[in-house]
């Protein structure tokens, strides 16, 4: 007899599908402008691809509405393996993170309204709030850090299993390369350099790791009586 799934391996599904749903997202228009690149560049890039934009934007939004649903089960999960301060630090880390992740790419998808407009002084305004746009990856980062550095805490801490913690090192040190690009050019370029890039493509692997976690019940207790993801 088949048994039904448990919620959180509904979430593993969510954790992949948000993860598809992002990628597609973010690859259906095709390679972005540069921080630094001319401001007519930027128009024609929002104004050839507004459909793909609007539609890619559509499709990480929900990828953003799935990974709440994610977070809050790996919140729950860590609240019963007895980690609530854990909990509740990867709780308000994640929905900050999923709303800067679901802000930044509103107005991305705003900027193909814009780029669609005639009118001179609207077309003026793209280039600065794309910057602005790609400068709340910025925070992005330092707060999707909060989460890998709460995963390999409670890793040290012999709750989750040992290959978490040095998966979320590296991960948290990508975090940090993505989350100091603050430059107009190279690879420390804001939004659109190569280390954002490496570490945008680490954010999709904490969320694997997500669904990993999720779909493996608990199977063992710590000596205090917590279960532990095996």
């Amino acid at each position: 007899m088949r048994t039904a799934w448990s919620e959180r391996q509904v979430a593993t599904v969510a954790a992949l599908a948000t993860v598809v749903l992002c990628i597609i997202g973010f690859l259906l228009p095709g390679s972005p402008p540069k921080f630094d690149a001319p401001g007519l560049k930027m128009v024609l890039f929002f104004h050839d691809h507004h459909k793909s934009v609007l539609i890619g934007t559509v499709l990480v939004e929900i990828g953003v509405a799935l990974f709440l649903f994610v977070i809050a089960e790996i919140a729950l999960a860590m609240g019963a393996l007895g980690q609530r301060t854990l909990a509740a630090v990867i709780g308000i880390a994640g929905a900050t993170t999923a709303g800067l992740l679901g802000a930044g790419v509103g107005l991305y998808g705003g900027l193909a309204q814009l780029a669609a407009s005639s009118d001179r002084a609207t077309l003026a305004g793209v280039r600065p709030l794309y910057e602005l746009d790609q400068f709340i990856q910025t925070a992005f980062f330092w707060t999707a850090l909060v989460i890998v550095v709460s995963l390999a805490v409670a890793g040290l801490r012999g709750v989750l299993p040992s290959w978490t913690t040095p998966v979320n090192a590296i991960i948290g040190v990508l975090f940090v390369l993505g989350g100091i690009s603050v430059k107009a050019s190279g690879a420390f370029a804001a939004g659109t350099g190569a280390l954002v890039m490496i570490a945008s493509l680490a954010f999709f692997v904490m969320i694997v790791e997500f669904g990993v976690l999720l779909w493996r019940p608990a199977t063992a207790t710590v000596p205090g009586g917590a279960p532990i993801i095996a």
